[in-house]
C-alpha cells in the first residue's frame, strides 16, 4: 500500500518537510509518481506497527489542540458569523492612514479646501492599494500593491511639505511625523516581511 507525504508523515510524526526530503535522499522506500512522492508501507522497515499507529493519534490529538486554541484566539465573528482572514483594521498601516484621513478633513485654518485635497486623494489611495494588498493571495502582487501604496503615501508626504513651505501656519507637522514615522514605517515592514514570504 502506498502513502503520500502527508499520511508517511503523521503515521512517522516528522514534518512533511523531513519526510519529502527522507524519500528524496533514500532514506524512507520510496518512489515519485508524476511530480510527488509516494512512500511503499510495507516496505517501511524497523518501524512497528502499532507505535506507527499510537504516532498518528498522538499527531492528530496535537493538531486538533492546535486547532482549537486557534479558533480561540480568532478574532469574533463579523456580519453574517464569518471571521476575516484578515482585515485592513487589523493592521497598523490601516489604522494609521484612516487617522491621517480623518486628520486631513480637520486642519483648521486651510483657505481653501483644495489646498488639501491633494493630500486626502493620496491618503485614500493608499488605503485602496493597502486593502487591494492584503487581500492578494500571490506575495509577488502583494508587495507590488504595497511599493504602490509607498508611492502615494511619499507623494501624499510631498504635498503636505510643500504646503508647509508656503503656508507655515497650517498645522501640519504631527501629520507629517505620523506619515514618516507611523505610516512608512510599519509598510516597510509589510513589504519585507512579504517579499521574504514569496521566496
Amino acid at each position: 500500500m502506498d502513502l503520500s507525504i502527508r499520511e508517511a508523515a503523521i503515521m512517522l510524526g516528522k514534518p512533511e518537510r523531513t519526510v519529502r526530503e527522507m524519500a528524496r535522499t533514500g532514506k524512507l522506500p520510496a518512489r515519485r509518481v508524476g511530480h510527488t512522492w509516494v512512500i511503499d508501507k510495507e516496505r517501511l522497515t524497523g518501524i512497528d506497527p502499532a507505535a506507527l499507529q499510537a504516532r498518528a493519534e498522538q499527531t492528530a490529538a496535537i493538531r486538533q489542540r492546535v486547532d482549537a486554541a486557534l479558533e480561540r484566539a480568532a478574532p469574533p465573528a463579523g456580519e453574517g458569523g464569518r471571521r476575516p482572514a484578515f482585515s485592513v483594521q487589523d493592521t497598523v498601516c490601516g489604522r494609521t492612514a484612516c487617522g491621517i484621513l480623518a486628520e486631513l478633513h480637520s486642519v483648521q485654518g486651510a483657505a481653501d479646501a483644495a489646498e488639501l485635497e491633494e493630500a486626502k486623494r493620496g491618503m485614500r489611495c493608499f488605503l485602496r492599494l493597502l486593502a487591494d494588498g492584503i487581500h492578494q493571495f500571490e506575495p509577488a502582487t502583494k508587495v507590488d500593491r504595497f511599493v504602490r501604496a509607498r508611492s502615494e503615501a511619499c507623494a501624499t508626504l510631498g504635498e503636505l511639505l510643500a504646503l508647509r513651505a508656503t503656508r507655515p501656519e497650517l498645522p501640519l507637522g504631527a501629520l507629517i511625523g505620523r506619515i514618516e514615522q507611523d505610516l512608512l514605517g510599519p509598510l516597510r515592514g509589510m513589504i519585507r516581511r512579504t517579499e521574504r514570504r514569496g521566496r
